[in-house]
């Protein structure tokens, strides 16, 4: 590897204008505007899952389907706030050249 040549972002077989340690703040940012927006989905999920139960229709036609999304959205905002703190760290390791510390980064983006 060269001294001084700015690394860039290699994902899907593809080279981008990005550095992987260029997601250090973005995914920050994210992680915030996730957290708040998982707060947001608790308070729902707190004043409409006792009364999903109140529903008259059999199956999923009544309340198991609300029960299920709003379920299934928390445990999504929670996985992803832990793969955005997990994109974030991987991001800040080492220079900026020193791209075997943020060997993590591709997978991570993958994932998510």
């Amino acid at each position: 590897m060269q001294l001084g040549i700015m690394p860039a972002l290699r994902l899907l077989g593809r080279k981008w204008l990005a550095a992987s340690d260029d997601l250090v703040f973005p995914s920050i940012f994210e992680l915030l505007f996730r957290f708040v927006w998982l707060v947001l989905i608790a308070l729902v999920v707190e004043v409409l899952y006792p009364v999903t139960w109140q529903c008259q229709s059999e199956g999923w036609q009544g309340g198991a389907f609300v029960r299920l999304y709003l379920c299934a959205t928390l445990t999504l905002q929670a996985a992803l706030m832990l793969l955005l703190a997990a994109l974030a760290l991987q991001s800040a390791k080492g220079t900026i050249t020193d791209i075997d510390a943020r060997k993590m980064v591709s997978p991570l983006l993958l994932i998510k």
